[in-house]
């Protein structure tokens, strides 16, 4: 089963134009990103509203990288 798996991104990106494979690792490092975030912010707990100056919406759709301190 994991031989499969490792076979199906490039028989998927095999039928993809590179335009396509480029967004949609993109659009994959911001899902990463925005679970990593969430992770991140519950193991403070915190809320999103309590992070100044974050707006997860802004920062997914920009690519802005972002520096929590910690």
């Amino acid at each position: 089963m994991a031989k499969k798996l490792k076979e199906a991104i490039p028989s998927m990106e095999a039928m993809m134009s590179p335009q396509a494979i480029q967004r949609s690792r993109q659009r994959a490092e911001q899902e990463i990103m925005a679970i990593k975030l969430g992770q991140l912010r519950e193991r403070f707990g915190l809320k999103q509203s309590e992070i100044e100056h974050f707006s997860k919406d802004r920062t997914l759709e920009t690519g802005e990288e972002i520096l929590l301190r910690v």
